[in-house]
């Protein structure tokens, strides 16, 4: 290695803020080629990476001669504010190379002279595109396959769209083999048939004949990077030469990012150092595997040193000897706070009842607000019963990464029948309207086109009373003679039932003439997205018999809370604090004071048609989340309670998590000077932060308090490496 990274053991970098462990300290000083660290969730592998570059840069390395990889645009931002924050100039981080591989690979291209071919940045924009290559994937494939089931609406294209990301991303197009027919090729990578002939035609469309790329769309350029890379053995010679290379979240690695690494460490003096948690791997659909973490790098490479960060500054004791116990591996705290881990038994119907008492429980404390409390979903039709109680309880909420289900394709279809079938079109909100639209036309099978959509939803923005005439007349024309009867015969229905009519009758009725999880299959060939939609329309039907709901008050209630998800402007702002809703995968890379995991039963968490190794993974990333407390919700039945939280072994582990934590309390209190308050200590303690260092303090755990409008210490974060830093703020009111 080169001498100014290897000529001492000991740390030269010596950080502002905080005091590295001995774990981080070992791999900031790491000597050989490749260095890979296996992380538990909350271990600090950003700030450890970053000390590794810290070192570097002590010890005499250029910054641009160091690459920093990671893998979200987010992740690129954090990772500079982590080294100015403990304590590298901001003029010396702006000259790092700190990039995506999607942005390292675009650059690459404009470094080769490419001209930049147009890029697009989503769905939307690659919809032309889309609809092209199955126009001519029909034309090439459609006599030799003529079961293939060619379908232009938007569920279709959402599918084909990440199943181009997995097949291209895995590199499954670059290793066919000529012997296998189509379908075998296709079911060897578990896909439908028509998506893997519809990438082939896709591609074929994107690239010219010499492979030159005629567009790309979002994570484009590093595979077109990889696929040079193993056809042109000249062309790793070209890439530029690095001395570190530093790659964050490997767990999240696929071939495609795999392939260039490879390629960069060809160059000899070239050193690399990477973290990641293999209980993380959960972008199936990017092509991610935990077999890049370690044995790949081991495959192809000498001198590969084994790293591990098993102490969590996330959470206490508790939690982390419980995910220890669920991955059967070791999962240290190093919070001296006493984290709580709680099960919760719910009867049927009840669990959204329990849901919404803890979080009223959890908001009642001063120090809290709902903004620090999470629910983690393992599905979206889950959303539906949580949604639904906060709605009712007028709880205030934001969903991240999907839309509030009231604004789902297969609830607005069911709405739009509604208004339709009552004229109820006035009272929706504009937006809700042009929105049902597109859902008629998905679920009542019409052959329309994105233009002709497009169309018919600015004329009903102007005009609502032109919904009806819309589906009773226009959707007709473009419907099979099957569909079309379907069609009238779900207006009619709803009319015999009337206004006043039970709606769960009617929505049984509905549904069953409808035949919806069969009509949801015929729109997604994905049978688990097929009964999420079948899933969420029950999920109405239960708020409409808890409430005892006619049709005409399940429409009423809809648009009232449509007036709470969609507020006048500025209405939404005066709501200062909101529940969180994600789903799993969504919650990877983000932490919350409060985390609420509920149903967690048989069949919906793990689900039983995926795959195994994922729900694990799923589940572990939604437990580690949690700061200061994790509920989790299983029904009363044992014999119905997901296998996961058993394997938790929550009240075998309270024992040990308590006498850790007596050590960690006992620890810390000698550590501290005597001015400074216990971290058991239920007062904040508050700093004066500069408004510049506002970001330093978040990542030390500080929060921000909008009324005092200062940053405080909770009583769940160490103190002492934020009291290192700044000084307590004098008041004159007490704290909470």
């Amino acid at each position: 290695m080169p001498s100014q990274l290897r000529s001492s053991p000991a740390p030269r970098f010596q950080p502002r803020g905080i005091v590295p462990t001995h774990e981080q300290q070992l791999i900031q000083c790491a000597r050989q080629r490749i260095s890979l660290i296996e992380a538990g969730a909350g271990t600090a592998k950003t700030t450890t990476l970053a000390l590794r570059v810290g070192e570097a840069l002590r010890r005499g390395l250029d910054p641009e001669q160091i690459l920093v990889l990671v893998f979200t645009p987010e992740a690129a931002e954090v990772f500079a504010q982590r080294l100015v924050f403990l304590g590298l100039a901001p003029r010396l981080v702006r000259r790092l190379s700190i990039q995506t591989i999607e942005q390292f690979a675009r650059a690459q291209w404009l470094r080769w002279g490419e001209g930049e071919p147009p890029y697009h940045e989503d769905l939307a924009a690659l919809r032309p595109f889309i609809l092209q290559a199955l126009e001519q994937c029909s034309e090439r494939y459609g006599a030799q396959y003529p079961y293939l089931e060619i379908r232009t609406h938007e569920a279709a294209m959402s599918q084909f769209y990440l199943t181009q990301l997995r097949l291209k991303h895995s590199l499954a197009l670059q290793d066919e083999d000529p012997s296998l027919t189509a379908e075998e090729r296709a079911d060897l990578h578990e896909v439908p048939l028509s998506d893997y002939l519809w990438t082939q035609s896709y591609e074929m469309l994107r690239l010219s004949a010499f492979d030159e790329a005629l567009f790309r769309g979002p994570h484009d350029a590093s595979h077109d990077l990889a696929c040079t890379l193993i056809h042109s053995n000249d062309a790793a010679a070209a890439l530029p030469q690095y001395r570190l290379i530093v790659v964050d979240e490997l767990h999240d690695m696929n071939a495609t990012t795999f392939t260039i690494l490879r390629a960069l460490l060809q160059h000899e003096q070239a050193y690399m150092v990477a973290a990641g948690d293999s209980d993380q791997v959960i972008y199936r659909h990017m092509g991610a595997d935990r077999r890049y973490l370690h044995e790949h790098f081991e495959q192809h490479f000498e001198h590969v040193a084994q790293y591990q960060l098993n102490h969590s500054f996330r959470y206490g004791p508790w939690i982390a000897l419980a995910l220890g116990a669920f991955k059967s591996k070791r999962l240290d705290s190093a919070l001296a706070f006493d984290s709580q881990l709680r099960v919760v038994p719910y009867a049927p119907g009840e669990q959204a009842r329990l849901l919404l008492d803890d979080v009223q429980r959890v908001t009642r404390h001063p120090e809290r607000n709902l903004s620090h409390c999470a629910v983690i979903l393992r599905a979206l039709h889950q959303s539906v019963i949580v949604e639904n109680a906060f709605l009712m309880a007028g709880v205030p909420y934001d969903c991240h990464g999907f839309v509030p289900y009231l604004q789902r394709d297969e609830i607005l279809f069911v709405r739009g029948l509604l208004a339709i079938a009552f004229d109820w079109q006035a009272e929706l909100p504009t937006a809700s309207l042009q929105a049902m639209v597109r859902a008629l036309s998905q679920f009542g099978e019409a052959q329309l086109n994105p233009d002709e959509i497009a169309s018919a939803q600015e004329d009903i923005g102007q005009e609502p009373g032109i919904l009806r005439y819309f589906y009773e007349i226009r959707m007709l024309e473009k419907s099979s003679p099957t569909a079309a009867l379907r069609n009238r015969q779900a207006i009619e229905l709803l009319r015999e039932q009337g206004a006043q009519g039970n709606a769960v009758h009617a929505l049984d009725a509905l549904c069953e003439l409808l035949d919806i999880e069969r009509l949801a299959k015929r729109i997604y060939l994905d049978t688990h997205q097929a009964q999420i939609i079948a899933q969420s329309i029950w999920g109405l039907r239960d708020l409409a018999r808890a409430q005892d709901f006619s049709l005409q008050a399940l429409h009423q209630w809809m648009v009232q809370a449509d007036s709470q998800m969609q507020p006048e402007p500025g209405a939404r702002a005066r709501v200062r604090y909101r529940v969180q809703i994600l789903c799993a995968p969504q919650a990877k890379g983000k932490e919350f004071a409060h985390v609420f995991i509920p149903l967690l039963e048989q069949g919906e968490f793990p689900r039983g048609d995926q795959h195994a190794f994922i729900e694990e993974n799923l589940f572990y990333v939604a437990c580690s989340r949690a700061q200061a407390e994790l509920t989790l919700y299983v029904p009363e039945a044992a014999e119905r309670q997901s296998p996961y939280v058993e394997r938790l072994q929550v009240a075998q582990s309270r024992a040990q998590s308590q006498a850790q934590l007596a050590a960690l309390q006992e620890r810390l209190q000698r550590q501290q000077q005597p001015q400074a308050q216990p971290a058991t200590t239920q007062r904040r303690i508050y700093l004066q932060v500069p408004y510049a260092e506002k970001d330093e303090a978040k990542a030390l755990g500080a929060y921000w308090d909008p009324d005092r409008r200062s940053w405080y210490i909770p009583h769940w974060v160490e103190p002492e490496p934020l009291l290192k830093r700044w000084p307590r703020r004098q008041s004159k009111r007490s704290s909470p």
